[in-house]
């Protein structure tokens, strides 16, 4: 409805500058740039999507097209220019300044829609705080898929890493593996706190099972250590791709996963982010090793992503591990990704729909990657 609203006001607003105003600003330049919010808004009242950015290119796609056909002398190839209202609609005048003023306009509703399309605060008590940073990092789908390429080495370099293999899942299906864990976490950071809290039961259950098929425990040091390096990548991956974290933000992360450690069972978790610091940093020297297996998984990752993407996710750890487990990899050598990395921030921001994001992963998961922002 709101945008119906919009887009008649819009048309009235074209109208009248049509019809009244014959400067050489509003008329020709402000009034093409109105006609781009006002298609978008006549998109928006019929169809449904919460891909406001889709409709926004959308948006200038038509305008474009309607601008070349002036260049192409439409109307008056085809004969339409004796229907005035046509004329109007779709003019005979091309101009490179008509091209600047939707471009304009296009980026301008695409900050808009970003500033007033946030998302209304729950009305049920949820496990995280509605405004926590650990919920805008975990809804930002850059930010995902950074922290779990640097898990991706992390995981694999891991004294325990012997029980990922137990089950199958994570070598014969990494990247669906990602997905599955995303889907987990976001299930704890954005559902009411019951059914995070269910979650959290299965997820115990699920771990217990495993234990109980192999006939041993996984060590308290290496739930702990998953349970770090998702705060410590949460922090860095976010850091690297937005802004730096204030001190309580860095705590707050903390202070989310060591509540979801402790629904976990794990035990002897720090009690504040200083002591994890120094806790992380006594697990990355005694719990990390090159092995078989992590020859077994890296082999893993570079089938499933080819040649060129498993070079990118080589270059993301190059930025993110800690240096003892760069230095700890042997076949692997993570490469430098520091320029490609800015570039991928320059489409992020330009063309968020078709941002690089959604090439860094086969053509299956692109869609799932779609759903988790």
């Amino acid at each position: 409805m709101k945008y119906s609203i919009f887009a008649l006001a819009l048309l009235i607003t074209e109208i009248l500058i049509a019809l009244f105003v014959k400067d050489r600003f509003i008329r020709p330049f402000f009034g093409d740039y109105l006609a781009v919010f006002f298609v978008y808004c006549s998109l928006r009242a019929f169809i449904r999507t919460n891909s406001y950015q889709k409709i926004a290119l959308l948006s200038l796609l038509i305008s474009y097209f309607v601008e070349f056909l002036q260049y192409f002398k439409f109307i008056e190839i085809t004969g339409l220019a004796k229907y005035k209202v046509l004329a109007v609609v779709i003019g005979n005048s091309f101009s490179w300044y008509d091209m600047l003023a939707y471009t304009l306009a296009y980026f301008s509703i695409l900050i808009l829609e970003k500033h007033f399309n946030k998302s209304p605060k729950p009305d049920f008590e949820t496990f995280v705080r509605p405004d926590s940073i650990v919920r805008k990092i975990w809804s930002d789908t850059d930010s995902v898929l950074f922290i779990f390429a640097a898990c991706a080495g992390e995981f694999a370099l891991s004294k325990s890493v012997d029980w990922l293999f137990f089950t199958g899942k994570l070598p014969n299906d990494p990247i669906g593996r990602l997905f599955s864990t995303v889907a987990y976490a976001q299930q704890i950071i954005f559902k009411p706190r019951v059914e995070a809290e269910k979650t959290l039961e299965n997820m115990k259950k699920i771990h217990v099972s495993v234990e109980e098929n192999r006939g041993y425990q996984i060590p308290n040091w290496a739930y702990q250590d998953v349970l770090y390096m998702l705060i410590a990548y949460s922090i860095s991956a976010y850091e690297l791709l937005h802004r730096a974290l204030t001190p309580e933000e860095k705590k707050e992360v903390f202070d989310v996963f060591r509540e979801i450690g402790l629904r976990m069972g794990i035990s002897e978790l720090p009690e504040s982010y200083e002591q994890w610091r120094l806790s992380r940093n006594k697990n990355l020297a005694t719990n990390y090793v090159s092995s078989e297996n992590t020859q077994k998984l890296y082999a893993a990752y570079k089938k499933q992503l080819g040649a060129f993407r498993f070079g990118i996710l080589l270059g993301v750890q190059n930025i993110l591990l800690n240096p003892h487990l760069k230095n700890t990899l042997q076949n692997y050598r993570p490469t430098n990704l520091k320029t490609p990395v800015f570039l991928y921030k320059i489409t992020k921001s330009i063309w968020p729909v078709y941002s690089l994001k959604y090439y860094l992963l086969p053509v299956p998961y692109r869609k799932m990657l779609r759903q988790i922002g």
